[in-house]
């Protein structure tokens, strides 16, 4: 599993039209054109709380963690991100659909516990806030 965290504000959109590539960029390095992935939730979300380039309000909405099951990739759009030079890190150069997320829980480090599927759920609880 690979995951990507964003904020709470976008969950309504990602959950119509999942996580589509160069949508918002949080970082000034930042690609066009790709979604950005972590090896796991914690690095994942030490980039979304870190951000520069985020305005206040969205940041203040919450943080939310989403896994993406690496079998659900086309691996030909997955690349190394050249902004993360321990490797580990990708990035997506497509769409990745919302029943291909999954909402993970933010107390379980170290192991994997999803939540739901963000095609399942509506709204996300405060069970779901980094």
């Amino acid at each position: 599993m690979l995951y990507h965290a964003t904020y709470l504000t976008y969950y309504q959109s990602i959950r119509e039209k999942g996580l589509v590539s160069g949508c918002r960029k949080s970082w000034s390095t930042s690609k066009d054109g790709v979604v950005y992935l972590a090896p796991t939730p914690e690095l994942a979300c030490s980039f979304a709380e870190t951000a520069e380039d985020v305005p206040d309000e969205t940041y203040a909405s919450g943080i939310i963690c989403l896994g993406i099951p690496y079998p659900s990739l086309n691996e030909a759009l997955l690349q190394d991100d050249e902004n993360f030079r321990d490797g580990g890190c990708f990035t997506y150069a497509g769409r990745i659909p919302p029943e291909d997320l999954f909402i993970m829980a933010p107390s379980v480090w170290g192991g994997e516990k999803v939540l739901g599927k963000v095609s399942d759920c509506e709204i996300a609880t405060e069970t779901a806030f980094f």
